[in-house]
């Protein structure tokens, strides 16, 4: 079956059924062998850094995180992004739950996620981030971070649509309460993720200061 086949067919399984499943504190090391069957274990999505994914508070019920395990410098290499090349009117097809944990890449193109979690789809939206963009697909350290804190970003520094609006919760002093597909527009938000947003957004960004 194709993947444009994989996609029309009502046997994608809803991604939140996944979310069940995770019971490990981290991906293994990239290319690790699986201890079963000693091949590669590969993931679409991977958090290079170690890290322990947690269960967070959230106002429709439990939710997931991924959170700092060492200390991390500013300018480290934090997540590198994979999927699936989808253009907007299949990625428009998928459940809403594999929407949200996909990545826009284009202005109508996405990076559609796996049907099974990997750590990094689980990488939060913060208004006061702790990572960035460099490049299209990998998230760096954006100031130090301590063990503990949550690896987040904004996701307006990479999506300009309306497929995934919702009510933020990070509670930093500069949480915008709701996230738009617009939010990439606010000066505020331009300024403070300068330098870190997708190649094709700050594109954008570019052609409206002109």
């Amino acid at each position: 079956m194709t993947f444009m086949e994989l996609q029309l067919s009502a046997r994608v399984s809803p991604i939140v059924d996944s979310l069940s499943t995770l019971t490990h504190s981290s991906d293994p090391p990239h290319g690790a062998p699986d201890a079963s069957t000693g091949t590669p274990t590969l993931t679409t999505d991977k958090v290079l850094v170690p890290h322990e994914v947690r269960s967070t508070a959230h106002r429709d019920g439990e939710d997931f995180g991924v959170f700092a395990a060492a200390e991390i410098a500013a300018g480290v290499t934090c997540v590198a992004f994979g999927g699936f090349v989808t253009p907007g009117p299949t990625f428009r097809l998928l459940d809403p739950q594999r929407q949200h944990h996909s990545l826009q890449i284009g202005d109508d193109l996405f990076l559609a996620c796996a049907e099974t979690l990997a750590d990094g789809d689980l990488v939060n939206h913060s208004c006061e981030p702790t990572l960035g963009f460099v490049g299209e697909i990998t998230l760096v350290a954006i100031r130090d971070i301590r063990v503990g804190e949550q690896l987040t970003f904004d996701y307006a520094t990479c999506d300009s649509q309306l497929y995934d609006e919702f009510e933020c919760e990070c509670s930093t002093p500069s949480c915008r309460i709701k996230v738009t597909g617009e939010d990439w527009m606010r000066p505020d938000v331009q300024e403070r993720n300068r330098g870190h947003f997708s190649p094709y957004l700050q594109r954008r960004i570019d052609a409206l200061q002109r």
